[in-house]
């Protein structure tokens, strides 16, 4: 019985590790420039808000509308300048060369859940 039991639990921690649906984001369209775009929306919102790209991808953060906002990096490595200092039509770029998650916020609107990760592999 222990036996079919350890089997039971090695099988649900290989399958929870194949899981599709908690992968890393999804891979932000590009522009002209192939640089990777994330929408700060009106709606005070990253999108994707999941992002993945590859090792020293150009990301841009756009700015299309409603309040001011900002992209601030929790772990400090990088920021777009002053809380709340992007406006419409604004935009803020980072390039990624290093691999791993990067979990970011716009301090205006952070409570309302404008959150995002990027996913360099």
């Amino acid at each position: 019985m222990k036996a079919l039991f350890a089997l039971a639990l090695l099988s649900m921690a290989a399958l929870a590790g194949c899981s599709g649906s908690s992968g890393a984001g999804t891979t932000p369209s590009t522009d002209s420039e192939g640089r990777y775009v994330i929408d700060m929306t009106s709606g005070n919102r990253f999108s994707p808000a999941n992002a993945a790209v590859p090792v020293g991808a150009v990301i841009v953060w756009e700015h299309k509308g409603g309040a001011p906002h900002d992209v601030q990096d929790k772990a400090g490595s990088f920021s777009s300048g002053p809380i709340g200092g992007l406006t419409e039509g604004e935009e803020f770029t980072h390039q990624f060369n290093q691999t791993g998650t990067f979990v970011y916020i716009c301090h205006v609107h952070e409570g309302s859940g404008m959150k995002g990760t990027i996913t360099v592999a």
